[in-house]
């Protein structure tokens, strides 16, 4: 008989908990959203108790004011209860009417995949990298740093779920995406990722090329763009529930008359979050009880480790925006100095590497969220930008942002006169040691929303 053994092998996995999903997720949330989110859980979780702040019309912070709710009925008389109606309302059901969000609904559809759990935890990790468009900014390895060797089939899943083209790096990308999942006829595809990766032309008008380079009739044209506007340019927004568009700095870094640079957190603002002493109490309670109520015990311990994980997230959450708020220091240190004309080069890459962060969670840290200076209020991600090879002093690397910023400064140190042309911007570009072609100049003053010198002289 041959003999048995027995062989240990060890095999790095991928888990990804519930819990873990839910704190790279309040670090991608901005300040209103957060806010939404805190009292979309408060309404449902007896554990949570919740007071807001009270700001005052110049803005100060007042004193917190607790906000209550109706819970009805004790927990243990709604626990017993054996009315089914659809009618009953039990207090714990009663939440928000807020949507889910994109990494909520992304979580339950990847649920029901026939795939592996490690695929499942690469496709949702691969989620939280998604910007509030549905793009991935990021190559999908670089997100999976431990396990490349899922990128590819996590990145392909991701891109097929609902809605399509999520994963995208870009517009075009995302369309073609979403093009190629209508199964058209192979002819009729073709066409329309003609005009997909064209869409400059339906931009400026020209859609007589289209017809001439495709060899198909006005009508055939029309049809094409019809069939293209079905599609969604930024799928990630379907999943977005922010109503009004305002701006809160999450961070101010500003000098004081010292000159010394001081970080404020605005997170005060913020409504307070704690476990509630009543429930606390309740638990003990029921715990010390001979005769133990089950049902009533597991319910609060669930939703007792619920309201904990969303404290500890919240406390990341303001720990990594902290903490991400001294590195700029240290890094950008010109730019709170002296201001935009002054940002250097720096990447989320690299920001990821000196604090030993992934790139994702860099990314979910700085998106939609915004920090008051003293020459204005910028988001996150402007302080990240290549330099592209700008400068001939690599001492002297001017950031892309800042190049923009001086370009501004050119056109607008004009204004009055005869508009400068995109040539004569680039040439004081380069007199200045910054290298920077003419169609460069061009596309950042485009970016800037500022006309070409033909529209500005007219």
């Amino acid at each position: 008989m041959p003999e048995s053994s027995l062989i240990l092998t060890t095999e790095q996995q991928l888990r990804l908990s519930q819990v873990q999903i839910q704190r790279l997720e309040m670090l991608g949330l901005s300040a209103e959203a957060l806010s939404e989110k805190i009292q979309k859980e408060a309404e449902k979780n007896p554990f949570l108790e919740v007071r807001n702040p009270i700001i005052s019309l110049d803005g100060e912070k007042g004193e917190h004011k607790e906000r209550t709710f109706d819970y009805g009925q004790s927990l243990k008389d709604e626990l017993d209860s054996n009315d089914e109606s659809e009618e009953h309302d039990h207090w714990f059901e009663r939440t928000l009417a807020v949507p889910e969000t994109l990494s909520e609904h992304i979580v339950k559809e990847v649920s029901f995949l026939d795939i592996s759990d490690d695929m499942k935890n690469a496709v949702i990790m691969l989620s939280t990298a998604l910007d509030r468009d549905g793009f991935l900014k990021f190559e999908a390895e670089d997100v999976l740093k431990e396990h490349k060797e899922l990128a590819d089939g996590a990145l392909k899943i991701l891109q097929n779920l609902d809605p399509v083209g999520l994963g995208a790096r870009d517009v075009k990308e995302s369309l073609s995406l979403q093009a190629k999942a209508l199964s058209l006829p192979e002819e009729e595809e073709k066409k329309l990722l003609y005009v997909i990766n064209n869409l400059e032309l339906l931009k400026n008008g020209k859609t007589d090329l289209i017809e001439k380079r495709l060899s198909i009739t006005r009508e055939e044209a029309n049809e094409l763009i019809k069939t293209l506007k079905t599609l969604n340019p930024y799928p990630g927004r379907e999943y977005e529930y922010t109503f009004e568009e305002y701006v809160y700095p999450e961070i101010s870094i500003k000098k004081n008359d010292e000159g010394e640079l001081i970080i404020h957190d605005h997170s005060d603002q913020l409504p307070a979050v704690s476990l509630n002493a009543e429930y606390m109490d309740f638990e003990k309670e029921l715990k010390s009880k001979k005769e133990k109520d089950r049902a009533a015990l597991e319910y609060l311990k669930e939703n007792k480790e619920r309201a904990e994980n969303l404290i500890h997230a919240i406390t990341l959450r303001k720990d990594s925006l902290e903490r991400i708020s001294y590195y700029l220091i240290s890094k950008q240190r010109a730019f709170f100095d002296k201001g935009p004309l002054y940002l250097v080069p720096d990447t989320q890459q690299q920001a990821a590497d000196a604090m030993g962060l992934s790139i994702s969670t860099v990314s979910r840290i700085c998106s939609d969220k915004f920090i008051d200076t003293d020459y204005g209020i910028f988001p996150f991600s402007y302080f990240f930008s290549s330099s592209s090879g700008f400068s001939k002093d690599d001492e002297n690397a001017k950031s892309k942002n800042a190049i923009k910023e001086r370009i501004r400064q050119i056109i607008g140190e004009n204004s009055g006169q005869k508009a400068l042309s995109d040539q004569k911007i680039t040439d004081i570009l380069n007199s200045e040691g910054i290298k920077c072609a003419r169609r460069t100049v061009a596309k950042y003053r485009s970016e800037l929303k500022l006309e070409s010198s033909y529209t500005r002289n007219t």
